[in-house]
């Protein structure tokens, strides 16, 4: 999750996390916890979000599935 992107779209639209919220149905807390990673966003939610910011494919990868905890692969093979 990139937040910051995230959060530049909002600025840059005009929006803030409480109208964000407002617009996808959620508590602003709910839309907190979800921005920091603590919550998951439902896939509807990032239809609504990518639909409002004019999102690319690009940058809708970078804001919600850019996770750098990805486990590294064990290729020592287990006899």
């Amino acid at each position: 999750m990139d937040k910051a992107l995230l959060k530049y779209y909002i600025e840059k639209n005009g929006d803030t996390m409480k109208t964000l919220a407002g617009v996808l149905g959620i508590h602003p807390n709910t839309l907190s916890r979800k921005v920091n990673g603590a919550d998951e966003f439902t896939q509807s939610e990032i239809n609504v979000i990518v639909a409002r910011y004019n999102l690319s494919p690009e940058n809708t990868m970078k804001i919600f599935f850019n996770d750098h905890k990805v486990a590294e692969l064990d290729t020592e093979e287990v006899i």
